[in-house]
């Protein structure tokens, strides 16, 4: 069923795809819109108002007043969208522009009424003046109520096609593809409910299986899984006014805040279309998540017949005394200090459960988990269940189109992060005594800022010097995901780490495995055979032994005033040069952009993003800090 409006030249189309029925339609006509109020099935009254802003600045006044009117009728089940005439930041018009009142009275008008504003698929403006040197802005929106959001949960708004117009047209889907079931999640202020802990207790103790440890605890999670979910479901409408309450008692009246927060990242998260490696579209749940699965598996399988090795190197290995302290036993202490650190609130893997879970019900689980560490200790080997992860799929930036735009990060379930927790306070304790003294970042009494501050002091020694000169940012491409576990294990050795620790490496490695979270839904399970974690305690403290290899070829290297005759095999570490800049001093722009050619990558000027802040510059300029203040009101 569809219906459809005109309003000074701007046309309104829209259609309920599904089984739901339009009812009691209403239409209200005012200066600057019309609203249609309708009733579906299931859930109503709706408001849809589709308007027309004026350009003038004296009729904007009263367009925001119709506006709020119309919220006002809408009880709050309401969306708005059309051509407002008007940008609400300076960044929704190319080349930017300086605030106005007209900008502030939109944003002011988006806040009083809290509603969400989605980001745009397919294009970034929806307005140009077609001129060689365009000028181009998002006129065109649309805007939804926080209780439009709980009726249509995966709103979707599209720039498509533009023919004639100077206008692309846009549209909200509300019925986006139906992509499975969605995995288990244990929810934090279920441990609230008043049976929780002693169900938990006399279940967890009263369990009688066969089989190690690791098998036990993962037996009884699944227990505590399906009971959970019963209780969940038997008491629902009385746990979530306990829930309520509490939100509202405890969170100072913020949870509708952070709901919003938490509803806004999972629309920037979720994938209508995918642009595949030739350039086809894909905009079908099954294509879609077989080109995901495809990429992983690339990206996360080793070259066969590759060797890594590297020799003639200083290694600077572990003390003796360093390497047997590794190998000791894990104490309950250690395990429990671990646990606590951890933070309670963070995403959980397949088994579903969080951190808080052993954090609150540490008196009860701490035997088997001491139990498990004890088989750990003896075996070096982790359960192919317990090393499973999902990976969720961050977008980098806010067009996103192809897979690479995404960032990938794993969610590892709450028991191995444990036992990665414990290792990674391990191996901290030592890595000042391996790395060399270039590597500031995870190594303990040094600091990343150091790096900062001392590429700081030679941009600024070589711009005094007058001497010319450039500088070369390199990106490695996809860094941690191209680690090779063959030589990680190489560096071990080299550095001095006993058998048993390089054993409980591989362990934590070896039996990887990954299911990619498509839209929220798991989709296929991914066997690695090479890479690092994001998201894994260990993988940092890895990554750094890794990296420290390249650190010492690079000194060699400068030792013998030359730079050749490193390289580890033909697969090594790629620089990935679409993200690699070169940076010139006291250099005419025409060399510069000569260089640049010649190494196929971009010319940019100063300052420059280095560690997260900026480097180069003036410091005292008014705009030199803007792109990190940019930063922060964004996070």
């Amino acid at each position: 069923m569809g219906c459809s409006s005109d309003v000074r030249g701007f046309r309104w189309d829209f259609d309920y795809l599904g089984s739901k029925k339009l009812r009691n339609v209403e239409v209200v006509i005012g200066s600057f819109s019309v609203s249609v109020k309708f009733a579906l099935d299931g859930c109503g009254p709706l408001w849809l108002s589709v308007v027309y802003g004026p350009n003038s600045p004296l009729l904007r006044k009263d367009f925001w007043v119709e506006l709020l009117d119309i919220f006002g009728l809408s009880f709050l089940l309401w969306c708005v969208g059309g051509d407002f005439n008007v940008i609400r930041r300076s960044s929704e018009k190319l080349g930017g522009s300086s605030p106005t009142s007209s900008m502030k009275d939109f944003d002011g008008f988006i806040r009083e009424c809290e509603l969400f504003d989605p980001p745009l698929w397919s294009a970034p403006f929806t307005w140009s003046n077609m001129q060689e040197s365009p000028m181009c802005k998002i006129l065109d929106r649309f805007l939804y109520s926080n209780e439009w959001e709980h009726s249509f949960p995966q709103n979707l708004q599209e720039v498509l096609p533009r023919r004639i117009s100077d206008y692309w047209p846009i549209v909200l889907d509300t019925n986006p593809f139906k992509w499975g079931l969605t995995p288990f999640r244990f929810e934090n202020m279920w441990l609230q409910h008043p049976i929780f802990k002693e169900c938990f207790r006399s279940r967890w103790r009263g369990f009688h299986g066969t089989g190690g440890s690791t098998s036990k605890l993962l037996v009884q999670r699944a227990l505590r899984k399906g009971e959970l979910e019963e209780l969940i479901l038997r008491e629902e409408i009385h746990w979530r006014q306990k829930a309520k309450v509490k939100w509202v008692k405890e969170g100072d009246c913020n949870s509708e805040f952070f709901h919003k927060v938490a509803k806004g990242k999972r629309n920037r998260k979720f994938i209508k279309v995918l642009e595949n490696e030739r350039g086809l579209v894909l905009n079908n749940s099954e294509s879609i998540t077989e080109e995901i699965l495809l990429y992983f598996e690339k990206l996360y399988s080793s070259p066969t017949g590759e060797s890594w090795r590297v020799e003639g190197l200083y290694w600077s290995p572990i003390s003796e005394e360093s390497a047997s302290r590794l190998d000791s036993s894990f104490i309950e202490e250690e395990i429990s200090k671990a646990i606590f650190q951890l933070d309670r609130d963070k995403a959980p893997g397949p088994g579903g459960f969080t951190i808080v879970v052993f954090q609150d019900c540490w008196d009860v689980i701490k035997e088997d988990l001491v139990r498990l560490f004890a088989e750990f200790h003896r075996s070096g080997i982790i359960n192919q269940n317990t090393n499973a992860s999902f990976i969720v799929l961050l977008p980098k930036k806010s067009m996103t189109k192809k897979i690479s735009d995404f960032r990938p990060i794993s969610l590892i379930t709450s028991l191995y992060k444990i036992i990665a927790k414990v290792l990674s306070g391990c191996l901290r304790r030592v890595l000042h005594e391996i790395i060399h003294s270039t590597q500031d970042t995870f190594v303990q009494k040094r600091q990343i800022l150091d790096a900062v501050l001392i590429a700081n002091e030679i941009m600024d020694e070589k711009r005094h010097s007058g001497k010319e000169g450039v500088v070369f940012k390199i990106d490695f491409e996809k860094a941690n995901d191209h680690v090779s576990w063959d030589f990680l294990d190489h560096v071990l050795e080299r550095k001095g780490f006993s058998p048993r620790w390089r054993k409980w490496m591989r362990g934590c490695l070896s039996t990887v495995s990954f299911a990619v979270l498509v839209n929220g839904n798991a989709k296929g399970w991914v066997k690695a055979s090479r890479g690092l974690r994001q998201g894994d305690p260990l993988s940092h403290y890895l990554f750094t032994l890794v990296a420290d290899v390249l650190s010492r070829m690079l000194l060699r290297a400068e030792e013998r005033n030359s730079l050749e005759g490193f390289r580890v095999g033909r697969n090594s570490t790629k620089i990935n040069l679409d993200k690699s800049n070169i940076y010139g001093i006291n250099l005419e722009h025409n060399h510069l952009s000569r260089l640049a050619e010649l190494l196929d990558c971009k010319a940019s000027g100063w300052p420059i993003p280095y560690l997260g802040l900026p480097l180069g510059g003036n410091p005292k300029a008014c705009g030199f800090w803007d792109p990190m203040i940019k930063r922060i009101s964004r996070d």
